[in-house]
């Protein structure tokens, strides 16, 4: 067992220990920062791929772009496709009886074979994390159509940053208010979110109360008219309710009221249903972002 963030007397501190942690926080893979260009490749000619600037995590290594770089490919084959990946080759000198330790990382390129389909090139094994001392990691293709040369694509996922992924899951007031007709002007667009809440009241002699929220999922491709439905159940010692939320959809920060419905199933005092239309929409926040 070693303290890692602690001072030991001596230098302690290694890239591998610093490496594992950053794996355990955001993950074993590769992922592109939310940084600079984001590493945005581009196709300059027909043998040159730039990437923009940015940062990328490989296997616990933080690895910086601090100005475009440029990397040559191959020319393509008449009447052949092929696939090139390019790689991040990662290098540890552990040569000779004194090995340096020095860590390096440089692009490389892993050529296809032509033929009838772009087939990605076979990767050489290893992983930096296991102590491998040199380690390729695609993170660009290329696809190449005789002579063409594709645009390529980053292998790679951008990494959501924590503020963001903590807004993604905070709730957010939408409209505020109480009505049963007419449209609810909305504080932010309707396609940033997955899932909305809208706040009814199963009191009888109170309509204006918050007090059921009734979730209403957001399909991805909204039109105008189309219908926006939820509902929510609840129960207490002496009562069975069903509410049932009516929306139309306008324009991406506008609903319309339909109808609220506020069903008793089941009354321990009167023993019998009722149904009680027309009930004020109380307020819509949005739930879960997409």
């Amino acid at each position: 067992m070693e303290i890692v963030t602690g001072k030991a007397g001596v230098p302690h501190v290694s890239s591998a220990d610093d490496g594992r942690r950053i794996a355990g926080e955001v993950g074993t893979g590769s992922y592109v920062l939310q940084t600079g260009g984001k590493l945005a490749p581009s196709l300059v000619d027909a043998n040159t791929v730039r990437f923009a600037t940015g940062d990328m995590i490989v296997q616990g290594r933080h690895i910086g772009v601090t100005a475009p770089e440029d990397v040559k490919v191959a020319s393509g084959s008449q009447g052949k496709k092929r696939m090139d990946y390019i790689c991040v080759h990662y290098t540890r000198d552990v040569s000779g009886s004194s090995p340096t330790l020095v860590e390096t990382v440089e692009w490389k390129v892993l050529q296809g074979t032509p033929g009838s389909s772009a087939a990605a090139p076979s990767v050489p094994k290893g992983s930096i994390l296991d102590g491998d001392a040199d380690v390729t990691v695609p993170i660009c293709s290329v696809t190449f159509d005789g002579l063409t040369t594709g645009q390529p694509k980053l292998l790679i996922p951008e990494l959501t940053p924590l503020a963001d992924l903590g807004d993604s899951v905070s709730p957010r007031v939408l409209w505020e208010g109480s009505k049963a007709t007419g449209n609810f002007a909305l504080s932010d667009s309707l396609s940033n979110w997955a899932l909305i809440g809208v706040y009814v009241s199963i009191n009888s002699s109170n309509d204006s109360m918050k007090t059921t929220l009734v979730p209403c999922a957001i399909p991805e491709l909204s039109t105008s008219g189309y219908g926006l439905s939820g509902m929510s159940s609840t129960m207490s010692s002496s009562d069975i309710r069903d509410v049932r939320v009516s929306l139309k959809y306008v324009d991406d920060r506008t609903l319309a009221y339909n109808n609220v419905i506020k069903t008793t199933l089941y009354s321990a005092n009167t023993g019998i249903q009722a149904t009680s239309a027309r009930r004020n929409v109380n307020g819509i926040v949005g739930l879960i972002r997409r």
